[in-house]
């Protein structure tokens, strides 16, 4: 996140409250910052739904072969049997 322009030392020249342009944040990589931080959300986020989705799909087809999943008991019915 982008501290606030208060928080800044007043070498700078700037002043309290103002935030900084966008020439400012380019030249201090805070731009490029934020986006490698956008990017490894996206990842870590595409990278867990995967690992749900294979743990769930391993999950499906142990109870498609057993029938149940242990103390959980889960009856399973294929799609074409009828009730």
């Amino acid at each position: 996140m982008i501290e606030p322009a208060k928080r800044r030392g007043a070498h700078e020249g700037r002043q309290a409250g103002v935030s900084p342009t966008e020439d400012e944040l380019a030249k201090s990589g805070v731009r490029a910052e934020q986006r490698k931080r956008r990017m490894r959300k996206r990842n870590f986020t595409r990278l867990a739904a995967f690992f749900c989705e294979t743990v769930a799909r391993v999950v499906r087809s142990a109870v498609r072969t057993s029938g149940f999943v242990g103390e959980l008991a889960i009856p399973y019915r294929h799609p074409d049997q009828s009730k």
